[in-house]
């Protein structure tokens, strides 16, 4: 019998079209997974990540205001100034000034820094006494009674009290406004410049310079 040798043909050798079709596609697979692989984002920590931001507007914002607020806190270096310059007029003062500004702010005695510290506490109404004695005083003298009837009974109390402070009247005030009132504005109206100028200079030392 003879022996017939084994042909092979071209599919033989490299494998059936539908085989290497699919070897194909199974690299390009493997192939587009990589490239996918590569373009996904940094893992944590690594790279631009944009999740930790340690100098955050909002930070810097929240730490700038916390600096602010510790160089705001105490007095200025103006109100300190203003605060010196007042302690310094009520040490040079006049005595007569000293003691009127003390009655109106209720201070006893004139020590120039319970002054200083009653002249930038108090409220400006504490001079309200002297304007008012002043808006009699310059007056008609035919209105003084009526303007001085106007004020309330505290009010001409106060003014009666500088009055008696200036020399300008004796005693007690009267029981009846009416009386008070006419009282009041006839010893005012007779004021001299003396007592003027020292109104005057308590009304300086009362302005706190501000």
């Amino acid at each position: 019998m003879a022996f017939t040798a084994p042909t092979f043909t071209a599919d033989d050798a490299t494998g059936s079209p539908d085989e290497a079709d699919s070897a194909v596609s199974a690299a390009e697979h493997d192939e587009s997974t990589m490239e996918h692989a590569g373009q996904q984002d940094p893992a944590p920590g690594g790279g631009d990540d944009g999740d930790v931001d340690h100098d955050s507007p909002a930070t810097g914002s929240a730490s700038g205001k916390a600096g602010k607020a510790r160089k705001s806190s105490g007095p200025d270096r103006a109100t300190i100034r203003r605060i010196a310059t007042k302690t310094v007029e009520t040490s040079t003062a006049d005595s007569t000034e000293l003691e009127v500004l003390a009655s109106l702010l209720s201070v006893s005695g004139t020590d120039p820094i319970d002054l200083t510290v009653a002249v930038m506490t108090s409220s400006r109404s504490a001079m309200n006494p002297v304007t008012d004695l002043l808006s009699i005083a310059d007056a008609d003298p035919m209105e003084a009674g009526v303007l001085t009837l106007g004020m309330e009974r505290p009010r001409m109390r106060a003014v009666w009290n500088l009055a008696a402070k200036l020399d300008l009247i004796k005693g007690q005030i009267p029981g009846a406004d009416s009386k008070a009132a006419l009282s009041l504005a006839k010893a005012v109206q007779q004021i001299g410049q003396p007592s003027r100028d020292l109104l005057d200079g308590v009304l300086t030392l009362a302005k706190r310079g501000w």
